[in-house]
């Protein structure tokens, strides 16, 4: 597998970096081929910005700019020689997306800026963009996550969309190689809402919803059969609520020692970062816990 750093090199990243090189480290335990890559992407140069030769052009400075970064992660942790180190001038977030799109990313692990109305407010800048744009498993850490833990208690929402799915087996295939718990949450829309093409409003009565959420339960049930059979051992539980999805969601996790949600996300646009109306983005800007976010399996949704 093909784990992919991003790092601006702050306090920050750093958690990002351990979450990392424990993934890294969970994997060759399972005995399979891990390898990690750090990407650090410097602000366009004198140079660059004159039409120039960019840092990558210029050995000196790329060979600096390398070691900066190699120092940086062994001030994280000593076990990091045979990470590779990659650098790139421009803006992030492009640079990043385009390098996931031209080499093989199985995982993009990123810190994001602090919490609060101001750390979601810069997470909306590179993180945010990343999340949606990068066409891989995308991991937004929680600054105060210092690593991934080791028997990491998961949750992975699940929507019953066509390729979907994809969200749910990443989540699993996760759980079962930190030997960690999985939780899958469905959230029943009980609040009325009008239909755009008449404008009636759809609304279900108490025994209707009853029966709907037994329906979704033995659906969910279903899904939680199939993890196992796939990852025997895995602990997995089903969870019914019904309300509105992210405030819902957020809610599970904050009070349940959540230590990493997972969500499908479709592509989007730059216009679309603007108008972020989702419950992958509402997650991911309030950042209960680290957010994992996984493009759908485009080819079954159609």
């Amino acid at each position: 597998m093909n784990i992919l750093l991003a790092t601006d090199l702050s306090l920050e990243a750093e958690g990002a970096a351990r979450w990392a090189l424990a993934l890294r480290d969970r994997i060759h335990q399972a005995d399979h081929q891990a390898t990690l890559r750090a990407l650090y992407v410097s602000e366009p140069s004198w140079h660059a910005m004159k039409g120039e030769a960019q840092v990558t052009d210029m050995p000196g400075l790329n060979y600096q700019t390398t070691h900066e970064v190699r120092d940086w992660l062994k001030g994280v942790d000593d076990d990091t020689a045979d990470v590779d180190i990659v650098v790139r001038e421009g803006n992030p977030s492009r640079e990043i997306t385009e390098y996931c799109k031209q080499n093989p990313v199985d995982w993009l692990i990123t810190g994001t800026s602090g919490a609060g109305a101001f750390g979601r407010a810069l997470l909306g800048s590179t993180s945010l963009k990343l999340a949606h744009r990068a066409p891989t498993r995308t991991v937004l850490v929680k600054p105060d996550h210092q690593s991934l833990p080791d028997h990491p208690r998961m949750a992975v929402a699940v929507d019953f969309f066509p390729g979907s799915q994809s969200a749910l087996f990443s989540a699993a295939q996760l759980a079962h190689l930190n030997e960690g718990t999985l939780e899958l949450v469905h959230v029943l829309q009980d609040h009325p809402t009008p239909t755009l093409n008449t404008g009636l409003v759809n609304y279900l009565a108490p025994r209707d919803m009853e029966e709907l959420s037994a329906r979704t339960r033995d659906s969910l049930n279903a899904l939680c059969a199939q993890v196992q059979a796939l990852y025997a051992g895995l602990k997995v539980e089903a969870h019914v609520f019904s309300g509105r999805a992210a405030p819902t969601l957020i809610h599970f996790c904050e009070h349940n020692a959540i230590d990493l949600v997972v969500l499908a996300k479709r592509s989007r646009s730059a216009l679309q970062d603007r108008a972020l109306g989702s419950v992958a983005g509402a997650v991911a800007r309030k950042h209960p816990t680290t957010v994992m976010l996984v493009p759908i399996d485009e080819e079954s949704e159609d």
